[in-house]
């Protein structure tokens, strides 16, 4: 266990609702002082957030990451940003086309997406025995900031899902070869975040986190205990049954809500994720074929795989006249609007192009060939 275990845990699960997410993070300071005064009692806290890939709609919401450096910079308390983002990403490009230096520009917080000190724990779970975590996460208290969304290989990514972001390729490889939900019920109990916090600006339901719908339910949703929050997440919000998820099932909420409980009742149930096993066997096998690849290759083999444009989710031309009709839609140069071509070397697969035409652009993947997307323009529709 690590030091984080120190955090007393209590079941208050805060609700916070405004259309503005600014005005919501204020409701919900004021409501749980437990955030604040997490920031009052240490000069150095951790942001554990979710920018696992350079798509704005999928990571957590930045200006939700611009309310905590706000409110550290309030208390004179040393922020810093650990993440680690999937190896089919280059970190470099995540933090760039987020823009994540404005952090640093503006609050002096310090952003590490490629982090290289881990520290290996033995643990007595059922499926992993050790794992490998960011030294910094063992030694630190740590706010777990994360977006409600769907899954296609785990259901949901929540509370401990995003606890993935933290650990070391090898566990990472583990966890896909065991099955994420069944590895993650020993990695819950390994961590102990001082603070959670879930936000739903937009939320994502369906075939999440790449081709998910968007679905904007403008709400916060704040607690110590990442198994409750999961669970009144699951419950309460996205309306799933539990029994679906290996580490959650059989699990009793014990969790009292307050805040904007009235919400819940207008949520319509999460569309789940709709996928074969067989490509869910088929992605977590590449972790296998990892084991022996990456000795002989020194590369990782979905480095290997998602560098062509021939496996991965990828932006590619739904209609060709309008794409000749459009004028520098990539920030990248990778449409090349004259020839109605998709340049994959410059493409950073941040999907930008389809969010904003997607009327003439689409997502494919090898999961399924075609996706409806739910966004007109640049504006996430939800579609009941």
């Amino acid at each position: 266990m690590n030091n984080n275990s120190r955090f007393a845990i209590d079941e208050r699960i805060v609700i916070s609702h405004d259309p503005d997410i600014r005005k919501a993070f204020d409701n919900l300071t004021e409501s749980d002082r437990r955030l604040v005064e997490l920031f009052k009692q240490h000069d150095s806290l951790l942001i554990k957030p979710n920018l696992v890939l350079p798509r704005t709609y999928a990571v957590t919401n930045l200006e939700l990451i611009d309310e905590l450096c706000r409110l550290g910079e309030a208390h004179g308390t040393k922020l810093e940003i650990i993440e680690f983002p999937g190896l089919e990403f280059n970190p470099n490009v995540v933090e760039n086309y987020l823009q994540l230096k404005k952090f640093t520009q503006k609050y002096n917080v310090r952003i590490d997406l490629n982090p290289k000190r881990f520290k290996t724990l033995h643990i007595p779970g059922k499926h992993l025995k050790r794992i490998s975590v960011v030294e910094d996460y063992l030694c630190k208290p740590w706010i777990n900031v994360f977006k409600i969304k769907t899954h296609v290989l785990s259901t949901v990514t929540l509370a401990i899902k995003n606890t993935m972001g933290i650990l070391g390729y090898d566990t990472r490889q583990d966890i896909h070869i065991n099955g994420i939900n069944k590895a993650l019920m020993d990695v819950a109990g390994a961590f102990r975040p001082a603070y959670n916090l879930a936000e739903g600006y937009p939320a994502m339901d369906g075939n999440g986190p790449w081709v998910g719908r968007l679905r904007p339910v403008n709400i916060l949703v704040g607690g110590t205990d990442m198994t409750q929050l999961d669970l009144f997440l699951v419950r309460n919000v996205m309306k799933i049954r539990t029994d679906k998820i290996d580490y959650l099932r059989g699990r009793q909420a014990q969790s009292q809500a307050i805040g904007d409980t009235a919400l819940l009742s207008e949520i319509t149930p999460f569309k789940e994720p709709e996928v074969s096993r067989f490509y869910v066997a088929a992605f977590n096998s590449m972790y296998l074929v990892d084991k022996p690849f990456f000795p002989l290759f020194k590369r990782h083999f979905n480095q290997f795989l998602y560098s062509s444009r021939f496996f991965g989710t990828k932006p590619v031309i739904r209609d060709k006249t309008l794409v000749k009709e459009l004028n520098d839609v990539c920030r990248f140069g990778a449409v090349d609007h004259a020839n109605a071509r998709i340049d994959y070397h410059k493409c950073t697969l941040c999907m930008e192009c389809v969010d904003a035409h997607s009327e003439a652009f689409k997502i494919t993947s090898i999961a399924r060939r075609r996706f409806k997307l739910s966004t007109r323009g640049n504006q996430p529709v939800s579609e009941e």
